[in-house]
């Protein structure tokens, strides 16, 4: 330490005797020490922008999926509607009893149908059908009558009552209420439908179990007059367009292609196939094959949408298959089904069936 502190102080003395050079020193020391700090500050400061930087892209990134995630949902309503038309549903809720006056009353209003069975009958002018029914048929207009009950009741021309939770009573629900909130579309199409707001997700004046009265309903919604119903029969798909809706259909299965276009198209088919109403299905052999093919069309569609959900369609194309067994047994049963469809169809007498038996389930 001592030869460290002398070699020191002889330098001092050195430098001290030549000024010039110990000035060019301390410049020089003094240089490097500010270009080293600069150096370390400069980098944390860049360091600091790209951090900056990635923030913003990732925000950017956000606001596109959330763009992204509204235009799929918009998208997928309509699908949604065709393919929980083809499920199995609950029975619809009994209306509330009515009693006293009341129910000797057929014009009063009261509350005695369900938003979505309004609905329903918005589009077919029959009562004891589900809104999903609606939905899921080719050329359906539920979202413009769907406008016009949510507007009837902003003007107060249409009664809604609901509850504000499930252990609540049914309310009236002010004509106000609509200005701010709306009738939330999957609600509907499983007969318990609620209100949403407008804007926010958070909101908390909900109402849930909506119905409304047949009376206004009847009013409001009257059938139109005959030669424009005739024209809504007339568009409507003849049995050899199911026919070759159908066939085209198992060409899909065949092919497994699951993907979305085909699914949309398959459901439209299928809840056509399942609303028909011509004279050829009083034939019971036939309508065997219907409603068959439409048990078929159920247990496929359950299959396409577990493989994507559990995102098995991200090893391979979207399919309708768990299995290669599955495949094969399922296929049969459709072409059996479809070759049924086909005969009696096309007139002739249907065939015995071979692949579909009771052990389907």
């Amino acid at each position: 330490m001592e030869t460290i502190a002398q070699y020191l102080l002889q330098r001092w003395d050195v430098l001290s005797k030549a000024p010039d050079v110990f000035l060019l020193s301390v410049l020089i020391v003094g240089g490097g020490c500010y270009a080293l700090i600069n150096a370390f500050f400069e980098t944390r400061l860049e360091n600091k922008d790209a951090i900056i930087e990635g923030l913003k892209a990732k925000l950017e990134r956000k606001d596109e999926t959330l763009v992204e995630t509204h235009d799929q949902l918009a998208r997928l309503r309509t699908e949604q509607a065709a393919t929980l038309a083809d499920q199995s549903s609950p029975a619809l809720p009994a209306p509330e009893p009515v009693i006293g006056k009341l129910a000797a009353d057929p014009g009063k209003v009261q509350r005695d149908v369900t938003v979505s069975e309004a609905l329903a009958y918005a589009q077919f002018h029959h009562w004891n059908l589900r809104f999903i029914d609606a939905a899921g048929m080719d050329g359906n207009q539920v979202t413009d009558h769907l406008d016009r009950l949510v507007q009837l009741a902003a003007d107060g021309d249409l009664t809604i009552w609901g509850k504000r939770d499930a252990a609540g009573v049914w309310q009236k629900i002010p004509a106000d209420h609509w200005l701010n909130y709306r009738i939330e579309w999957f609600g509907l199409l499983k007969t318990n439908a609620f209100t949403e707001s407008r804007r926010s997700i958070a909101a908390r004046d909900i109402f849930h179990e909506l119905m409304t009265s047949k009376v206004e309903i009847e009013r409001l919604f009257a059938p139109p007059p005959a030669p424009m119903m005739q024209m809504i029969k007339a568009v409507a798909p003849s049995v050899q367009i199911l026919k070759a809706r159908v066939s085209e259909a198992r060409e899909r299965f065949d092919a497994m292609d699951a993907s979305e276009d085909q699914l949309a198209r398959i459901r439209q088919t299928m809840s056509s196939l399942a609303l028909s109403d011509d004279p050829v299905w009083q034939d019971a052999a036939l309508d065997e094959a219907r409603q068959d093919m439409l048990a078929l069309w159920e247990r496929l569609s359950h299959n396409a949408d577990w493989i994507q959900r559990r995102g098995r369609s991200e090893a391979g194309d979207p399919n309708y298959f768990r299995n290669e067994i599955e495949r094969s047994e399922l296929l049969e049963e459709v072409n059996d089904a479809v070759k049924r469809l086909d005969a009696g169809l096309s007139g002739l007498p249907v065939p015995k069936k071979e692949y579909f038996g009771p052990d389907f389930d």
